[in-house]
């Protein structure tokens, strides 16, 4: 059991990585300068693709939703992600207090919102983001 939660524990903090990486750098994700980092990107699309099913991606959407009843929880990590909000209200649920009135976070100010979700995720929790521009989200 405790493979497991290390398991979703490690799939969960590289979706966040990847998420962060796209609000971050969004330009720099899809237009590679080399031919190596569009593989390597392509490569990184298959994996998550394997590694975490669609019953997983659903069962993690399903906790999230229990997690965080007073914010809407969208139906993919694709959208609804990107404003930093429901990163910040997940958070919250997890670590009360930490961010106590995301509500108040301004949707169109999405990088910021990321950068405080994280900056709270470094400071509540042992998760760190990897840092400098070589890193590989996968």
């Amino acid at each position: 059991m405790e493979d497991y939660r290390q398991s979703s524990l490690s799939r969960l903090t590289s979706w966040c990585l990847w998420i962060w990486h796209l609000l971050l750098h969004p330009t720099n994700a899809w237009r590679s300068s080399t031919l190596w980092n569009k593989v390597h990107l392509f490569f990184c699309y298959i994996l998550s693709c394997i590694s975490v099913g669609h019953h997983e991606k659903n069962t993690l959407l399903e906790w999230v939703r229990t997690r965080v009843k007073n914010h809407p929880v969208p139906d993919n990590f694709s959208s609804g992600w990107k404003d930093g909000i429901l990163l910040c209200a997940l958070l919250d649920s997890m670590y009360p207090g930490s961010c106590p009135r995301y509500d108040l976070l301004n949707p169109d100010n999405c990088l910021s919102n990321a950068e405080l979700a994280f900056f709270l995720l470094e400071k509540h929790t042992p998760i760190r983001p990897v840092s400098g521009h070589s890193s590989r989200p996968c």
